[in-house]
Formats: structure tokens, C-alpha cells, sequence
């Protein structure tokens, strides 16, 4: 993107501040330009009196709401279609009912920090964000606050910089979006890892936990169906239970289990 910069440039020189607006409006729709950039030499021209710094604030903050108001309601124009879709295959294999529900549910509990921190800290996702809100029929009256909250916050970062910072505008930019390209790569090295552990462990992949979960049903199984004795629940009822991830309980039995195994090792 880097050889996108000198024609911006060139055109924010030539028209002002309807360029820079365009720019800005067309970035956070989705089209991959580096506005950042662009703000911060905006910043830096205004040192020398070619613009104003609230005008520029003004200015960045319409336009990064506007663009991303049009690129969540072309998300959900597809949410609309996608929900539709699956309500008529509820059984796919593709995205099932009950995985695109509690990613809806999960989204609609975090759904108002991601928006707010793809404003400035991780701008990169910040598109991808926009959609994901759409497809997930994220309420727009929720979307707004935390996106217009947070394109304050970076119009309020970019420009005193590059008006503070005059001729080394580009450096102090250059900087900034190094360390956002950072945290976003070790924000997805960390979402892969988890992803992948969750993975292995769903499929009994990892010895430890493959264990573990032995343990725990066999546990399970003898508490719920009160010994040989009987008087417990039905094993197809254990099983259901096990199914529901009650891992606390099993994990607390375990433990006491063990605890009353040495006791009584102890006392012998």
C-alpha cells in the first residue's frame, strides 16, 4: 500500500479536504488504502497552515463513521440472506443452527469492545470487523456508539501527531502502524493456538486430556448411577450429562475421590 501514498498525497494537496474525506470513507468501506498515512501527513500539513487541525477532525471522524456504516449494512444485507439460508438447512454442514447461534450470542455480549478497539488499536480488522457485525445482525444503534467513540479516539491520535511532529510525520506513522501490525499478527497467532488446543481436545487428540475426560465419565457414570447398588440415574442420562461439558462437578468429584483415597491410605 506504501505505493498508493505519493498519488494521495498529490491529490490531497490538489482538492483538500473533500480528497481526504473520499479517502477516508473508501478505507473504512472496505477498499485498502492507507489512510493512516494520509491523516497523519494531513496532521503535518496543517502545521504549516494549509488546513485546519478541527476541520481534519471533524472530517476523519464523518467519514471513517459513514464508511463503516456502509460496510455493516452490506454485512448485513448477507446476514439477513445467510440466516435465512440456514433456517432453511438448519442440519448443513457448512455453518450448522446451533454454531451460528452461539457465535450470534457471542457476538452480541463482545461484539461493542471489538468494534471500539478495530477503530484504532487493530485498524487492519477493522473492515472485517464492520462485515462480521452485519452478518451477525448486530443492532446498528449498538454499532454506532462504539465505532464513533473509537474513530474519535484515533482521529484525536493521528492528527496532533503528525502536527506535532512536522517533517517526521511519516516516521512517527510508519511506527504506528508497525506496532498495529504487531498486535494484530499476535492477536491471530494467539486465536490459532487456542483454536487448534480447542480442537485436539474435542477430538481427544492430546493424552493428558484424553485422560482426563476417561476420568471424568467413568467418574460421572459410577456417581449418577449410585454404585452397584443402583438407585443412580439411567446411563443414557450420565452420558447426556457428559455431553453438557458439566466439568466442574466431574472435576470436583475426581478430586474428593482421591483426597478420601489417600486419607484412608494415610490411616492405614
Amino acid at each position: 500500500m506504501q505505493t498508493l501514498l505519493p498519488p494521495l498525497l498529490l491529490l490531497l494537496q490538489q482538492f483538500g479536504y473533500p480528497a481526504l474525506w473520499f479517502f477516508i470513507f473508501l478505507a473504512a468501506a472496505g477498499l485498502p488504502l492507507p489512510v493512516g498515512l494520509v491523516v497523519t501527513s494531513a496532521g503535518a500539513f496543517a502545521a504549516l497552515g494549509r488546513f485546519n487541525v478541527f476541520a481534519l477532525i471533524f472530517i476523519v471522524i464523518s467519514a471513517a463513521t459513514c464508511g463503516d456504516a456502509v460496510s455493516y449494512w452490506l454485512g448485513r444485507r448477507g446476514g439477513v440472506y445467510l440466516s435465512g439460508w440456514i433456517k432453511r438447512h438448519p442440519r448443513n454442514r457448512i455453518l450448522p443452527q446451533q454454531t451460528f447461534e452461539r457465535s450470534h450470542r457471542y457476538f452480541q455480549r463482545h461484539g461493542g469492545w471489538a468494534i471500539f478497539i478495530t477503530r484504532f488499536l487493530l485498524s487492519g480488522l477493522g473492515g472485517s470487523v464492520n462485515l462480521l457485525a452485519g452478518l451477525e445482525l448486530y443492532p446498528y444503534a449498538r454499532f454506532f456508539w462504539p465505532d464513533l467513540l473509537g474513530n474519535i479516539i484515533s482521529a484525536l491520535i493521528a492528527i496532533p501527531l503528525g502536527f506535532f511532529f512536522g517533517s517526521n510525520w511519516q516516521h512517527v506513522a510508519d511506527l504506528l502502524s508497525t506496532f498495529s501490525l504487531l498486535v494484530t499478527v499476535l492477536l491471530c497467532v494467539t486465536l490459532g493456538i487456542y483454536i487448534a488446543f480447542r480442537l485436539l481436545r474435542h477430538y481427544d487428540l492430546l493424552p493428558a486430556f484424553s485422560l482426563i475426560r476417561r476420568e471424568q465419565a467413568q467418574a460421572l457414570l459410577t456417581l449418577e448411577a449410585g454404585g452397584p447398588d443402583g438407585g443412580g440415574l439411567a446411563p443414557s442420562v450420565c452420558v447426556k450429562r457428559i455431553h453438557k461439558k458439566d466439568k466442574f462437578y466431574t472435576s470436583l468429584y475426581i478430586f474428593a475421590s482421591l483426597w478420601r483415597k489417600n486419607e484412608s491410605e494415610g490411616l492405614e
